[in-house]
């Protein structure tokens, strides 16, 4: 997982914030981003609940190509204004690009704590195996960062 990217605050956001951590990324365009909110909720419904959750890092992207460089001021503002809600702006479509996104559905991805990317998930309405298999794969990213944290690096 490789990426520099500003939110709708002009924040530039990089990997570096999220070295040694396990990140799930919830991602869509906009007909796609209105899924993820079921998405996520499925996802926790299928976590083991002794996962360490305080280990999991979320990243929201917007994937805004198809959005016009004049308008994109307007699209900006439509974005949550509270700070703790941020979302990265896609404009170049990297990520959908990268990660060969479904569009119009809702694209999850987990990553382990070296970047390595895990599962892919993608979707308008949430699928029970595809949750399972999002949860199980945090679960063994977490268990696996834990283990090198308390084992220490070869």
């Amino acid at each position: 997982m490789s990426f520099e990217m500003a939110d709708q605050f002009g924040e530039i956001h990089s990997n570096e914030e999220y070295r040694d951590q396990v990140v799930v990324v919830m991602a869509g365009d906009r007909k796609g981003a209105k899924h993820t909110v079921a998405w996520g909720r499925a996802m926790m419904e299928a976590m083991d609940p002794s996962v360490n959750l305080s280990r999991v890092r979320y990243i929201q992207v917007a994937v805004l190509k198809s959005v016009p460089a004049p308008a994109r001021k307007a699209v900006r503002k439509k974005f949550p204004q509270d700070e703790t809600q941020w979302s990265l702006l896609d404009w170049k479509g990297q990520w959908a690009k990268t990660y060969d996104f479904e569009k119009k559905a809702a694209n999850i991805l987990v990553f382990d704590a070296s970047g390595a990317l895990r599962v892919h998930a993608h979707g308008k309405e949430p699928d029970k195996v595809q949750a399972r298999a999002l949860a199980d794969a945090i679960k063994a990213a977490v268990h696996e960062a834990d283990t090198i944290i308390l084992g220490g690096r070869d």
